[in-house]
Order: C-alpha cells, then sequence, then structure tokens
C-alpha cells in the first residue's frame, strides 16, 4: 500500500548506493572499503536510519514476499549462491527499477564488485531466483 512506501527515502538510498558503483566485493565487508552483497544492501539503508541483518539469508526472513511481477524500487530480490542446487539464500540485491517484472538490480558481486544491472537478461541470476521480499520504509 501507499502509505508504507516512503518514495523519497528509496531514491535516497539508491542515489547513496549508486556512489560506489565499481567498488571492489569483499567477503563480510560491510565498509566502503569493501562490500559483500549484504553488507552493501544494509550499509546503504543504514545511511537513513533503517537496520537489516547483516546476512542475506538472515534478510530473507523478515519483510513480506512479492511476486516478481509486483516488484517495485527499494524491494530486495534474493538468490541462490554459486550452487543452484540448494534453496538457500545466498545472494541479495536491491531492485532500483522495475516495471512489470523488468527487474534492474543494484549489487555488490564477487567478480566485478558494485555493478548495476538487468535480471531479466541474466541467466546467471534467473537460474538464481529465490524470491523478492518488500520491507517497511
Amino acid at each position: 500500500s501507499k502509505e508504507d512506501y516512503n518514495e523519497a527515502v528509496i531514491d535516497s538510498v539508491i542515489n547513496y548506493g549508486k556512489k560506489f558503483l565499481g567498488l571492489q566485493y569483499k567477503y563480510r565487508g560491510t565498509t566502503p572499503q569493501g562490500f559483500d552483497c549484504s553488507g552493501y544492501v544494509s550499509y546503504i539503508f543504514s545511511k537513513f536510519g533503517y537496520s537489516l541483518p547483516h546476512s542475506s539469508a538472515a534478510m530473507a526472513t523478515i519483510g513480506e514476499k512479492i511476486d516478481i511481477n509486483a516488484a517495485r524500487k527499494g524491494d530486495l530480490i534474493y538468490f541462490k549462491g554459486r550452487s543452484t542446487k540448494t534453496g538457500r539464500v545466498g545472494h541479495v540485491a536491491l531492485i532500483i527499477e522495475a516495471d512489470s517484472g523488468q527487474v534492474t538490480m543494484m549489487h555488490s558481486t564477487c567478480m566485478q564488485g558494485v555493478i548495476i544491472e538487468k535480471y531479466n537478461t541474466s541467466d546467471y541470476y534467473k537460474r538464481r531466483y529465490l524470491m523478492c521480499r518488500r520491507y517497511q520504509f
């Protein structure tokens, strides 16, 4: 619903997150010296007073599960890690644009660091998709 959606906050989080584009990935990293996937997401939200757990698996236990076709900017999208055989959450990204399931996400990746990419053209992530979740901001 609209009243639990603070678009100005989401835009601020996204714009702040863009400052780190190109920053290298760091295992368990939670600072601008280098982020892992959940460290990045929790860091940029924390700047605006929102506290998310620093673990993609823990993040995936809170908030409301939503269909990817209903996703909007500010929602988080979750993936399996390297192995497609597990059902466990291994990666999280922030959705920065979404239109009827066409999703653009910003995340800290071990190969390229912090990047923006389209979910729908990435076979790697499409094969690993688990869920989208919405939080109260």
